[in-house]
């Protein structure tokens, strides 16, 4: 019963962590700030927001859901790496979010190169129609 709750626990905090990411995403940072505030006035921490501290475990996770969902990996990809992410031990999560983050460049690049060869083709186009 009590890996029943744990589960269920973090897949709360795994749903609360991709939908906080996917508003950030859309709304910008300043929501986040406003949940840090919230939490620090707050009488009793709930802890629901701790992963948006440097410091917790899951920081870096949040992190990457935040820049995997700017870049448009679809939100399923997202909620099953951030869900894997919550399954592992310390020493497995920093290697598991390095490996995150690696893939992240990854894609960037690719969308900077894809980025660059069309402008290159918009201006060859456009010299073409000017001769």
């Amino acid at each position: 019963m009590a890996a029943a709750a744990a589960g269920e626990a973090a897949d709360a905090a795994v749903e609360r962590m991709v939908k906080l990411a996917d508003y950030v995403t859309r709304n910008g940072s300043k929501f986040e700030d406003m949940l840090r505030a919230k939490e620090a006035m707050a009488e009793t921490h709930t802890g629901q927001f701790s992963f948006l501290e440097s410091a917790h475990a899951h920081y870096a996770t949040y992190r990457w859901a935040v820049a995997a969902l700017l870049l448009q990996t679809p939100r399923t990809d997202v909620v099953t790496r951030v869900t894997a992410a919550f399954g592992l031990d310390a020493a497995a999560l920093q290697t598991y979010q390095k490996q995150l983050m690696d893939h992240l460049d990854s894609v960037r690049a690719w969308q900077q190169q894809q980025q660059q060869q069309q402008q290159q083709q918009q201006q060859q186009q456009q010299q073409l129609q000017h001769q």
